[in-house]
């Protein structure tokens, strides 16, 4: 490098104002993008080429170029005409765009589509810039010339689309003059599908850009999770999409609809969720209305830390561990106290022992509910602050399973977006005892990490007792039945049902709030029910069993309406939200996202009576919206997760449901339910594999006949193991990458897929 001189910034930005005015050559826009640098430096071309060449010259570019292209052929004009308002929104280039017919010879890009014109294959043989039949419809010749001239060929226009994205990256700017890195280069993807997944897409923000970007690094493939998919019926969410969809389309990247999440089913018909089926609960009738022989309140001594008789600072009712304290200043609601752990430092090592009750005596194999408020500051390490039940044997011993103590844990980081810190906040935590457990203890902790937390205001409901969220449909409703079942009770004529309110949570984390007016059931004085005659009931009820998942609150599979619709809400039923997609949105894949992570199906008395094994229930899930959308439109092909049909992953773990209430057995043996047409996406995130879900799932999924996906998220390792999977299989269509917390914290794993997947 020369010698560097000081020169003023004020002089040179001078200096570079008298340049653009007395040229008549191009110059960056300074005024327009004040942040970009005088000079822009060649950078590599993201995805690298397969096959590159750089030149010893370099092409200027001013206003007298043109770029020439079959205007009939729509797809390749539109590419010119995004790549002639790049040029001008990014160096103040105008330039104009010809026909093919009436291309110069030189000053002039030239994009030529071998296999569809005459002329684009006699100026490729002038040029000895023949693209072979090898590199398929994506892939692209890209040459300078020094007569100032530049040609993309291809056989395909989205090869032409690709390589006008490369040469938007060969465009660099030296003494404020824009120049074409003089190059050759011939380049071609390995994978059909290379794709991002928008966990949330945000229809309403930043989403075209983020489309711009990927188009750049040349992905083909978007799957877009977002609750619009469900409301195609409101015009302004629909015109909406088809406006974001169009845009893909018109970058080759083909946009695909995301559906199946269970929250939007929820939210709009609460009596389609996966209840929890309460069996047999005894009650009695008391001034003509039933009443639990167990009551639902349970006892929690000192729930809101604020009885002390021995002044000790200890609660009552509670012990404290290491970090353990009472917060005089940081409570909630009307009391004056809370229970506060702190781990100073960052280290993961650190913990805070826990805060624990005394003995609490439950039920065994019923249904509870704890609610509790919370708030976290400046938390971090390997696990977040966390509420926790331990069970424990009539004589107060820990029950074990596997060497594990049989524990139901909260965290308070789930999901990950910061919604306890600096917040006071409701956590609704349901769990179902084990049938050897007496007694539970609840407590809190920060295990191996570091922060604060606050603790207050604990209740205890049992579920069993309470009648709450009762599920009522054509498939389900309240049985009551005598004492010995031999006499079933007929609603109108021997009670009468007077149904709360299913309260669904849809903000924050999701949840079925424990806490409303519950149902009540009232004996009719002339019917056969007696005042003080003891009772049978059972009911579905809807609530969550807490997990990470964004599916552990799920939908009832057995149910109808699910799929159907309800009249009687706003749902509509997946098999309306398919016909507003396909008739809408004309999709060629609909990615299905109820079928990954499904914990707790076979719990509710509408799977649990038709006596399927959990395989037959998962596959009828999956059948149910294959079938449908082949109806519709034989084209369409369904994408869906693989980690609940993979014997290496959830689906090959015989108790996966067990902890969610449902019954044992794989799902994992579905596979062989489903129709072959569908395409697994496989993911795994981490390069330790450590279930082998990358070393077999590959081979297992084509032993069965399916296309598959590989899907990353993040870790450079993850990724290239990925595309070394990938790489020649002829049953992997591609790859795809994941943004499960948001497009910005993940564009660097975004723009490294990019180069593994092409």
């Amino acid at each position: 490098m020369g010698k560097s001189h000081n020169i003023p910034s004020s002089l040179l930005c001078i200096i570079s104002v008298l340049i653009f005015l007395f040229s008549g050559e191009a110059r960056v826009s300074h005024a327009a993008r004040a942040s970009d640098p005088a000079d822009l430096s060649y950078q590599k071309v993201i995805p690298t080429p397969k096959e590159s060449l750089t030149k010893e010259y370099d092409l200027p570019l001013d206003n007298s170029w043109k770029i020439a292209v079959r205007i009939k052929n729509g797809k390749e004009y539109l590419s010119a005409l995004q790549f002639k308002e790049h040029l001008k929104s990014r160096f103040l280039l105008s330039l104009s765009i010809v026909d093919i017919t009436q291309a110069p010879h030189s000053k002039c890009i030239l994009l030529a589509n071998y296999s569809e014109a005459p002329d684009s294959q006699q100026i490729c043989l002038e040029r000895s810039s023949i693209p072979g039949k090898n590199l398929g419809n994506e892939g692209y010749l890209l040459n300078t010339y020094q007569d100032d001239f530049v040609l993309i060929a291809s056989r395909g226009s989205s090869g032409i689309f690709y390589g006008l994205q490369t040469l938007r990256q060969l465009i660099f700017v030296r003494n404020g003059i824009a120049a074409i890195k003089g190059s050759e280069i011939k380049d071609w993807p390995d994978n059909k599908i290379r794709g991002v997944h928008f966990c949330g897409a945000d229809y309403e923000g930043n989403i075209l850009s983020q489309i711009d970007e990927l188009a750049r690094l040349k992905y083909n493939f978007a799957i877009f999770e977002n609750w619009d998919n469900y409301h195609l019926d409101d015009l302004k969410k629909r015109q909406r999409i088809q406006k974001i969809f169009s845009y893909c389309r018109e970058r080759f990247i083909e946009p695909v609809p995301e559906i199946g999440v269970p929250f939007p089913v929820l939210a709009e018909e609460p009596n389609a969720a996966a209840g929890v089926w309460i069996k047999d609960e005894e009650f009695e009738f008391k001034d003509r209305v039933a009443v639990p022989n167990i009551p639902a309140e349970v006892e929690i001594k000192n729930n809101d830390f604020e009885g002390d008789e021995n002044c000790d600072l200890v609660p009552d009712g509670w012990s404290l561990g290491a970090g353990w304290s009472i917060d005089e200043v940081v409570y909630h609601g009307n009391g004056n106290r809370s229970a506060r752990v702190c781990v100073p430092g960052r280290s993961d090592g650190n913990s805070g022992i826990a805060q624990i009750t005394k003995d609490i005596e439950v039920t065994p194999g019923t249904w509870y509910g704890l609610r509790f408020f919370a708030r976290t500051s400046g938390v971090g390490g390997t696990y977040p602050p966390a509420i926790r039940v331990r069970e424990l044997d009539e004589a107060g011993n820990p029950l074990i399973k596997g060497m594990k103590q049989v524990q139901h844990a909260f965290n308070l980081d789930v999901p990950s977006r910061g919604w306890w810190q600096q917040d006071w906040r409701k956590g609704v935590f349901n769990f179902k005892t084990d049938r050897n457990c007496r007694k539970i203890q609840i407590y809190a902790s920060i295990y191996r990490g570091y922060g604060t937390a606050w603790f207050d205001d604990f209740r205890l409901i049992r579920i069993n007792s309470a009648l709450v969220n009762v599920i009522k449909s054509e498939a389900t409703d309240i049985v009551v039945t005598d004492l010995l079942k031999v006499t079933t009770y007929v609603e109108g004529v021997d009670y009468q049902s007077e149904y709360g309110e299913i309260i669904f949570k849809g903000n924050d984390f999701c949840y079925f709030d424990i806490e409303h007016i519950p149902t009540k059931i009232k004996r009719i004085d002339s019917g056969n029910i007696r005042e003080d005659e003891k009772v049978l009931v059972s009911y579905d009820s809807a609530i969550q069993v807490w997990t990470s998942s964004i599916c552990g609150v799920p939908y009832c599979i057995s149910e109808p309406m699910t799929y159907e619709g309800s009249s009687g809400s706003k749902w509509k039923g997946f098999y309306r939200i398919i016909d507003d997609i396909i008739d809408h949105l004309h999709p060629k894949y609909i990615h299905f996202s109820g079928a990954s992570e499904i914990k707790g199906i076979n719990r509710d008395s509408r799977d649990v009576t038709r006596k399927m094994s959990n395989a037959e229930l998962f596959a009828e899930n999956i059948n149910n919206i294959e079938k449908y959308a082949k109806a519709k439109d034989p084209h369409v092909r369904l994408i869906i997760w693989d980690d609940m049909l993979n014997p290496w992953h959830n689906g090959g773990d015989e108790n996966y449901q067990v902890p969610y209430g449902g019954l044992p057995g794989k799902t994992a043996d579905a596979i062989d339910l489903i129709s072959k047409d569908s395409i697994i996406a496989i993911w795994w995130y981490d390069a330790a594999d450590w279930l082998s879900v990358m070393r077999n799932g590959p081979k297992y999924f084509e032993s069965k006949g399916f296309t598959y996906l590989g899907a990353a998220y993040k870790d450079r390792k993850n990724i290239e193991e990925w595309e070394k999977i990938a790489k020649g299989r002829s049953k992997c269509a591609g790859l795809i990458t994941t943004t499960w917390d948001g497009w910005e914290k993940n564009t660097e794993g975004i723009r490294y897929t990019a180069e593994k997947a092409w």
